[in-house]
């Protein structure tokens, strides 16, 4: 009976230096990881401004289009006008 409480006891002991142990640990490679993080998005993220840029330009590719599209269909009903009648 002895042996058994011994064991519990170790065990117990054990487990709390394991999850005193492995909470450092987790608490270090989160620190890593926040510090990359803060370098990648220092790196990488868009900034507003570029944001807008991309934004005007999607803007005047599409505007752009649609005028040449209907500039076409002008030209196009304005050449059926002069064929109809010559």
């Amino acid at each position: 009976m002895g042996t058994a409480f011994i064991t519990s006891i170790w065990g117990m002991g054990l487990s709390l230096v394991f999850t005193f142990i492995f909470k450092i640990w987790h608490h270090k490679v989160n620190k890593i990881i926040q510090v990359l993080c803060v370098k990648l998005d220092n790196q990488y993220k868009i900034k507003h401004a570029d944001l807008q840029n991309y934004d005007q330009a999607q803007q005047k590719d599409t505007i752009n289009e649609v005028l040449n599209q209907y500039q076409e269909k002008q030209k196009e009903i304005i050449n059926n006008i002069f064929k109809e009648y010559p």
